[in-house]
């Protein structure tokens, strides 16, 4: 593997996935602000020490304004909705909607948006379609079409899907293609 294909892997997989730094920046500063928080308490309680008592009878429940109980119940609840958050997003893919290939002496990033114009164009083109009849959305392992035809003109699902596959494969980019042709045609 050379030099250049190495540099190559690394910038397609820093631009096909999503950075995790603001998940991280957001963990970060609550944690500085807790661990401040703590330190000023902390502070403020060797300076005053009636602060250390009245916080002591808070936690134990005896000069509460209002149940203990619930208030540890709802922090309880929120802390636990943010730990699955943090987890999801830990272990999510975090993929963007590109694909990539390298060749000896190139790397090639597409947006899967991009893929599907180009498909959708082409589809209309070789079936004598406006191309507004033609939407195709492309995904990680397969192409979806949906064709409206022309009022009265039959459309063969096969030839679409050939054209699509073809197109994806000049593109560089194979996918497994679903065809849809719409029931009702629209008048031109």
């Amino acid at each position: 593997m050379s030099i250049d294909s190495n540099v190559y892997t690394r910038v397609l997989r820093r631009e096909s996935h999503d950075s995790r730094t603001a998940p991280a920046v957001v963990v970060a500063s609550l944690l500085v602000i807790l661990c401040g928080g703590l330190l000023v308490l902390g502070i403020w309680m060797i300076i005053d020490e009636r602060v250390g008592d009245t916080l002591a009878e808070f936690l134990s429940g005896r000069r509460a304004a209002f149940d203990v109980g619930s208030v540890a119940l709802g922090a309880g609840t929120i802390l636990l909705v943010l730990a699955i958050l943090l987890i999801w997003l830990a272990l999510a893919p975090g993929r963007r909607d590109r694909r990539s290939r390298t060749t000896e002496r190139l790397a090639i990033l597409v947006d899967n948006g991009v893929l599907a114009d180009t498909v959708a164009d082409r589809v209309a083109e070789a079936e004598g379609l406006d191309r507004g009849n033609v939407s195709v959305v492309v995904g990680r392992t397969q192409a979806s079409v949906h064709v409206t035809p022309t009022s009265g003109v039959a459309l063969n699902p096969e030839s679409v899907r050939e054209v699509a596959q073809d197109t994806l494969v000049a593109a560089g980019f194979p996918s497994t293609v679903r065809v849809r042709i719409a029931e009702r045609g629209v008048v031109s």
